[in-house]
């Protein structure tokens, strides 16, 4: 039996893929923290200082420690002291183009020198250690790390890497078909690790906080071994998202007990680091290399033009009305969509993909979200700059959504869904189905009652609850058990109020109208020394300001809400380079915000919606509040097209083209949920209405 250069190199030094996110790599120079002699104080950010910004999502405070430090995270030896030093503690893009020409040629000539040869030798600046991923058509059939420290490092990283892609299922039928040279069609992914920098947390909570997640990677260093988790690999599992979990897992793997930090003795001798590091990456074997920012590019705001806004929302536009399928069964596929004439086929929003995965999970989206894709398809159908092909489909669309929705039992269907389907039917009505009519005296009906009943019961300086299940078929409220109110359904209820209102305003009857101005009396009134519970109501209230059967006394109070949220946001919003405030913050997170109601730490596209709310406040704004809103919504737009699906973020996933187009929930997670890509519509399409409409 033959075998290649590469085979050869193989069986001498062959290892079977370890099941974790890292590798053990013993070392000489790692050793463990030492204790300073004298502790001073670590300043912590307070919460109302802009600087908690910064510290918490651009680096690890590297400061001197508190007293409360835990006692195993503040030892220091001289080495890791040493990195942390002002001098060069990143690898440069040079280095890394060097180590992947090199690694590349080697796969494609199927051979890798030995590793005594001078040939495997490749000189890397700042670079502490490698980690090589190896993908086949987007799946992910080897990863290989070293830490050695010495020019050795990509050659032994991408042959522990190539190792395990030989002993892939998919890899060993290849070579049937293509002989030995298979190592030439796999694509490559390297990352080269800076210097280690202390991590300081008395928790492994504390700790997490202050890494950046998918930009950071993370050590835990016991004894002389290190062992890393590399944000190349974080990113490829998408478990950068959770930077605690990351290193619980590495203490584990490093052969320590599984509790937190205050439990490790001085014994165990155990710190923890981060380091910054460089990647670059090609979508398949024969692709240009890019370098890799949180799996994509940082998008420049010079980029941001009144062209790319239009061919965002045509884009986010198509996207969405492709996402609406038959409830058939068969979820993630083409033949399961509607087509653009179809009104009687029960359809739905597909859920959130997991493009690691490759699934839908959930399969379809809620209500709420299908009844705003609705409403944001609909805008997007009257919106003269989207394409005469895709607004039709986007007309189509959101009708099929419409009546499958309003087909529901009055019982089961949440009240901000009839609201979102008012507004939706409402901005169609010009090529609204024959039966439309019906369909807005049940809507009015169910949505004058909520109103009605919000409006009773504004008492004691707090704004009772609307429950879907608290309105009968007739729309007449019933009692709702206070048990059946949590608190996230009174932290939206000033939302809630103003949807309802507007979507009473849209659907212009008598009724509704003195519905809808008593309610939005009512609410400005009661929040008029807390408007800041007002701001996740600001797509409602532009919308309301824009209505023409407003009371011009009312209309100026609505506006003059919309101009303190736009001058809020405005001081809160990140921007790189222009603040204060956003010092140290990475550039990719520029235009986003920290939302009390955000489920994580990191910003993400929870605030999209707030900004269509001040992209469509710009049409009813004049003055300074007006070019406010203008230059923030210019951010926020910058901030959508960071999260947009695209290359060269896809290139690292299976099936790209099944994703493009479709926004992710955050920049440390892969997973792109439907409110992402409707908020994301809804905030092109307005900045293109007021660009249209100064």
């Amino acid at each position: 039996m033959s075998y290649s250069n590469l085979q050869l190199c193989f069986r001498r030094r062959s290892s079977a893929a370890r099941p974790s996110i890292a590798t053990v790599v013993p070392t000489r120079a790692a050793v463990p923290f030492e204790a300073r002699g004298a502790p001073s104080r670590f300043h912590l950010c307070g919460l109302l200082h802009g600087g908690l910004l910064a510290c918490c999502i651009g680096a690890t405070c590297v400061a001197t420690m508190d007293a409360h430090a835990s006692p195993m995270n503040v030892r220091m030896d001289a080495r890791v002291a040493a990195q942390s030093a002002p001098t060069i503690t990143t690898p440069t893009t040079d280095s890394a183009v060097a180590a992947f020409l090199a690694a590349r040629a080697w796969l494609d000539a199927d051979a890798l020198p030995a590793v005594e040869s001078p040939l495997a030798l490749v000189s890397l600046d700042a670079t502490t250690a490698v980690c090589v991923i190896l993908r086949l058509d987007g799946r992910i059939v080897g990863v290989g790390e070293d830490a050695t420290g010495d020019a050795t490092m990509v050659r032994r990283a991408l042959g522990r890497a190539v190792t395990k892609a030989l002993g892939d299922e998919t890899i060993r039928a290849v070579r049937q078909t293509v002989g030995d040279r298979v190592t030439a069609r796999l694509s490559l992914e390297l990352e080269l690790a800076g210097a280690l920098t202390p991590l300081l947390g008395r928790t492994v909570a504390d700790a997490a906080q202050r890494v950046a997640p998918s930009r950071d990677g993370i050590a835990v260093l016991r004894a002389e071994s290190v062992t890393r988790a590399f944000p190349c690999r974080l990113n490829a599992a998408d478990n950068a998202d959770r930077p605690d979990r990351t290193i619980a897992t590495l203490l584990v793997e490093a052969g320590l007990p599984a509790k937190d930090l205050p439990q490790y003795t001085a014994e165990d001798r155990v710190s923890l680091a981060r380091f910054s590091s460089v990647r670059i990456r090609q979508d398949d074997a024969q692709s240009t290399p890019t370098i890799i920012e949180r799996g994509g590019r940082t998008i420049e705001l010079v980029e941001i033009t009144p062209a790319l806004t239009r061919a965002l929302a045509a884009q986010l536009c198509a996207r969405l009305a492709g996402q609406v399928v038959a409830r058939n069964g068969n979820k993630s596929s083409e033949s399961a969509a509607i087509t653009a004439t179809t009104t009687s086929t029960a359809v739905a929003l597909l859920g959130t993909l997991n493009p690691t995965a490759a699934m839908y999970d959930p399969p379809f989206a809620g209500e709420r979200d299908g009844a705003l894709a609705a409403f944001a398809l609909a805008r997007a159908a009257t919106t003269t700059s989207i394409p005469l092909p895709t607004r039709t489909h986007a007309r189509a669309r959101a009708n099929a959504l419409l009546q499958s929705l309003l087909m529901q039992s009055l019982d089961a269907r949440p009240i901000a869904v009839d609201a979102y389907c008012a507004l939706a039917l409402c901005t169609l009505e010009q090529d609204a189905p024959q039966h439309s009519s019906a369909m807005r005296s049940a809507l009015t009906t169910r949505i004058v009652a909520a109103l009605a009943r919000a409006n009773e019961t504004t008492t004691n300086n707090a704004v009772a609850p609307i429950d879907a299940a608290a309105l009968n078929e007739t729309g007449n409220p019933a009692p709702v058990a206070e048990e059946k109110v949590d608190n996230a359904a009174r932290a939206n209820e000033p939302e809630l109020i103003a949807l309802l209102a507007a979507a009473a305003l849209a659907l212009d009857s008598s009724e509704s109208r003195t519905a809808a101005i008593a309610a939005i009396d009512a609410l400005l009134t009661h929040h008029e020394s807390s408007r800041a519970q007002l701001v996740d109501a600001t797509l409602a209230i532009a919308l309301i300001a824009q209505s023409p059967t407003l009371p011009p006394p009312l209309r100026a109070r609505c506006v003059e809400q919309l101009a303190r949220t736009v001058e809020v946001i405005a001081r809160v919003q990140i921007r790189a380079g222009e603040s204060e405030f956003s010092a140290g913050i990475p550039a990719d997170l520029d235009g986003g915000l920290l939302l009390p109601s955000a489920k994580g730490r990191l910003p993400d596209t929870q605030s999209l919606r707030v900004a269509a709310g001040v992209a469509s406040a710009q049409t009813s704004l004049s003055g300074e509040p007006k070019v406010s809103a203008a230059t923030t919504t210019r951010h926020f737009m910058r901030f959508l097209a960071q999260h947009i699906a695209d290359d060269p973020w896809v290139g690292g996933l299976r099936d790209p083209a099944s994703i493009r187009g479709l926004v992710r929930g955050s920049l440390a997670t892969d997973d792109c949920p439907p409110s992402a890509l409707i908020a994301g519509l809804l905030l092109a399409l307005e900045a293109i209405r007021a660009a249209e409409n100064p």
